[in-house]
């Protein structure tokens, strides 16, 4: 990574990340759970206020660097592109718990290339279930349940999980940490069943194989009828 693009990220993602990671470690010491919660959403707002970041700020930025407006217009242009498969992971994934993750650019591409496209644990891919939410979105707007057709992974319309997209699962919910070693991609099943509720290595031997049987039957049903 060059400075101007290590400056890039500083000022866009990994500052904002760092200050999150000061108050997480802060909230650590306040053993009253309503006071913690209070604690972590005034904390939040602040952040989230202190670092808005947008365009006119960055360039801003980038100009005490250089006075040259039209230099700093590509400069800027070439940074959100050699950004933006970042950009649109940390905008879909990232939250407060997730701060270490998305805090070393480099850490957490790498992190994506390894996991990317596919359930850590059944194995269905992004394609696939993207392909049974489309079917199913079809089928609740025939039953008058959508008012139109649209992805919904769902069996009743509600919208949460409603995409059928892959989801940052830690798989030892005992550490409570979201790193590189602990996460993975995990489909809403195996992400939702197996929650803080059943181990990595039970929810492995037991609960897999019906899960994958439940796809394999779904996958089956969607390209007969597509």
């Amino acid at each position: 990574m060059t400075k101007l693009q290590e400056f890039y990220f500083n000022l866009r993602y990994k500052n904002r990340i760092e200050a999150t990671k000061k108050y997480l470690k802060e909230a650590e010491k306040i053993k009253n759970k309503k006071e913690k919660k209070e604690f972590l959403i005034s904390k939040n707002k602040s952040v989230n206020l202190n670092y808005r970041v947008n365009k006119n700020f960055i360039k801003s930025e980038l100009l005490k660097l250089t006075n040259d407006e039209k230099y700093i217009d590509n400069l800027y242009e070439e940074l959100i592109g050699f950004f933006q498969e970042y950009h649109e992971l940390y905008t879909k994934y990232y939250n407060e718990e997730r701060s270490d993750l998305f805090a070393d650019f480099y850490g957490f591409m790498q992190w994506y290339e390894k996991h990317k496209g596919v359930c850590g644990y059944c194995g269905i891919t992004a394609k696939e279930l993207e392909a049974i939410a489309i079917k199913r979105g079809n089928e609740l707007a025939r039953l008058g349940f959508l008012t139109k057709k649209a992805k919904n992974f769902t069996l009743n319309g509600k919208q949460k999980r409603s995409l059928g997209e892959l989801e940052i699962e830690r798989k030892d919910s005992l550490s409570n940490k979201y790193t590189y070693e602990n996460s993975i991609f995990a489909c809403p099943i195996c992400n939702n069943a197996k929650s803080n509720l059943i181990n990595e290595k039970d929810w492995r031997s037991i609960f897999v194989p019906a899960v994958i049987k439940f796809y394999e039957a779904q996958n089956k049903y969607t390209h007969m009828h597509s």
